[in-house]
């Protein structure tokens, strides 16, 4: 199952064709720069903030409200170690 197709947000809430872009690249366009992101595939949200699991980059990034590019707050690389990412689907 693709969990960006799951994902539960509050009830009520709609989907608007006009929408705001507030981590990555609103072009879609996804690398490794501070930018961009390659593969979101989870959010935690806090005040005035972001966290963004990067995947396909093996980090976490930080976004605050109004940046133009994340904080990487965790940085790793593949593999099931404690210390690395371990992506399944």
């Amino acid at each position: 199952m693709n969990k960006a197709n799951s994902l539960n947000f509050c009830w009520g809430i709609s989907w608007s064709s006009n929408a705001t872009t507030v981590a990555g690249s609103s072009n879609g366009a996804g690398d490794a720069t501070s930018g961009t992101l390659l593969f979101p595939f989870d959010i935690s949200i806090g005040n005035n903030s972001i966290y963004v699991l990067d995947t396909g980059n093996y980090r976490v990034q930080l976004w605050y409200s109004d940046a133009t590019s994340g904080i990487t707050v965790v940085n790793g690389s593949q593999g099931t170690a404690l210390n690395r990412f371990d992506i399944r689907e």
